[in-house]
């Protein structure tokens, strides 16, 4: 014990002190020997396994070197900072949790401190990380990161008019781990269908596992107002509204409207207008249109559009009647627009005839054009109506010959332009139209006559400026013609003779060959008509024709 006595450490073969790690091995007598040389014979004189090795601190020891005792100090430290696992954690806005709860399996040789390195908040919801620190008594420290969940309310912000209902309690819930899947939930204060459509703030109540929530619905308005622009004509110096160049504004709340730029209504010409349109929540839209400084702005004046029938595969006629004038009365071009009309495929179509004058005004008319898949049953099905009224068993061949004149002739008007794709076709637009050309009258005859047993053909002018059709029958076994087209002068066009056709052609310079065709293609027509009924005369003639009837027929 001398060494340790006089304190000649520096002179003694032993070191003052070993350090070894808490809880660790104790090292061997040898290394407390200085030189290694001299460390095979050292042994502990200190019992060193009887001693607490886990806990930081300094322990006596003594040696045994060479037959000489030597004191000195087995220094346990700790150095290894404690151990845990994080743990994540689930609850509710408000709860609150020690920083405990979020580790667990927390080892060390000493006591653990376990603390929050920065304080967590319970209140927001959402997830986030949550920073736990252990430390132990010898100042080493862990830090663990966890993970927090917090359920709680959740602020919806909707557009107004977006949105019908809202009607799911967890729409209001912040859930960010899902873990109140499972849980019922409802509305303390559920959401009025009313408030979606107005802007505002809405408080909202809802629970979750039986935890109540207050919540808050936003209805905002970020949506500019919408419209559609109209382009404007006037006259020089006359001045116009912003309002006078949109059409159809939306919005859900009111709306003003402002010239981006004042708009110079007295130059004559054609110039750009933009509108600034302004809701109450200051959400703006910018409408771009034409304005257009006139002399005039008196619109053309279309006349004879009317809807329109074909039959598919047919031919259409669109010009037939339709004229333009200008406001000065001056003749104007119409220009038609059928692109959306399929012949092809029955169907309802739009068309559009329009005009515009010399100085830019347009206008514009929308027909409809209609396009039939007819066939013979179809038309029969007509014909069969009207001959059930018309005719019955009792009347000979002569006199349902001319009720199905009278008929065609007071019922089915001339016009200039007519179907002629067709018998049927022409046939069942003049029975659907109540009008049409010679020969659409020409048809209806045709197929009436042959419906109630009438033999009949079809008769073709030559020679002649413009096309003319009319019909052949045959009664009492003669031929006669048979035309139901109207004329100007006063003739007798029912079961009419070949002399009378020859000496009416005669007659009408205006209309060239107007009773001329090649007679090597058909039967033999006629020299005298056939005797009416003794007791009921005939009613001869035709009703009343338009002036330039025949004209426009021949």
């Amino acid at each position: 014990m001398l060494a340790a006595a006089c304190g000649l450490w520096s002179d003694s073969p032993v070191r003052p002190f070993v350090v070894m790690e808490a809880g660790g091995a104790v090292p061997r007598a040898s290394e407390f020997v200085k030189n290694r040389e001299d460390a095979a014979g050292a042994s502990f004189i200190t019992d060193v396994e009887a001693l607490d090795t886990r806990a930081a601190g300094d322990r006596p020891v003594s040696i045994l070197l060479d037959g000489t005792a030597y004191d000195t100090i087995l220094r346990v430290a700790d150095t290894t900072p404690p151990a845990g696992v994080p743990v994540e954690r689930t609850l509710f806005a408000g709860q609150t949790l020690e920083a405990s709860d979020f580790v667990t399996d927390v080892y060390d040789l000493s006591e653990v401190r376990i603390y929050f390195k920065k304080q967590p908040d319970f209140w927001w919801p959402g997830a986030r990380d949550v920073l736990v620190v252990l430390q132990d008594e010898s100042g080493n420290r862990t830090d663990i990161t966890s993970r927090m969940y917090v359920i709680g309310p959740k602020d919806v912000r909707v557009e107004a008019g977006t949105v019908k209902e809202l009607t799911d309690p967890r729409a209001f819930v912040d859930d960010p781990s899902a873990a109140g899947a499972d849980m019922p939930a409802a509305f303390t204060r559920g959401v009025d269908p009313a408030w979606l459509g107005v802007p505002g703030e809405y408080g909202v109540g809802v629970t979750l596992g039986g935890v109540s929530m207050a919540a808050k619905l936003s209805v905002v308005d970020t949506t500019p107002p919408r419209a559609d622009a109209v382009d404007r004509a006037t006259t020089p110096g006359a001045v116009l509204e912003p309002f006078d160049f949109v059409t159809d504004v939306y919005d859900l709340s009111e709306v003003t409207a402002r010239f981006a730029e004042p708009p110079d209504f007295h130059a004559i010409g054609e110039r750009g207008v933009s509108v600034i349109l302004v809701d109450a929540f200051g959400n703006a839209a910018e409408i771009r249109a034409v304005l257009a400084v006139r002399e005039s702005i008196e619109p053309p004046v279309i006349k004879g559009a009317a809807d329109l029938t074909a039959f598919m595969g047919g031919k259409a006629t669109y010009r037939g009647g339709v004229s333009a004038k200008d406001s000065e009365g001056a003749p104007l071009e119409v220009e038609v627009d059928s692109e959306a009309v399929n012949l092809r495929e029955p169907g309802v179509y739009p068309v559009i005839y329009s005009a515009v004058d010399r100085h830019g005004n347009t206008a514009s008319v929308t027909v409809s054009m209609t396009v039939f898949d007819v066939d013979a049953e179809a038309v029969i099905e007509i014909i069969d109506g009207i001959l059930s009224y018309l005719i019955d068993g009792g009347m000979d061949q002569r006199e349902k010959a001319r009720e199905i004149f009278n008929w065609v002739c007071l019922n089915v008007k001339y016009v200039s332009s007519g179907e002629k794709d067709g018998v049927t076709k022409a046939a069942y637009n003049g029975f659907r139209n109540r009008q049409g050309d010679c020969y659409t009258l020409y048809a209806v005859s045709e197929m009436m006559l042959t419906r109630a047993g009438i033999e009949n053909m079809c008769i073709e002018r030559t020679g002649g400026r413009v096309r003319h059709y009319w019909n052949l029958v045959k009664i009492g076994g003669e031929w006669y013609h048979f035309d139901t087209t109207p004329f100007q002068v006063s003739f007798d066009t029912f079961l009419f003779t070949e002399a009378e056709a020859e000496e009416y052609t005669l007659a009408r310079k205006d209309v060239q060959n107007c009773y001329v065709y090649n007679k090597a293609l058909y039967p033999e027509v006629a020299r005298e008509r056939p005797e009416p009924p003794e007791e009921a005369g005939d009613d001869a003639g035709q009703p009343e024709e338009s002036e330039g009837a025949e004209a426009g027929a021949a």
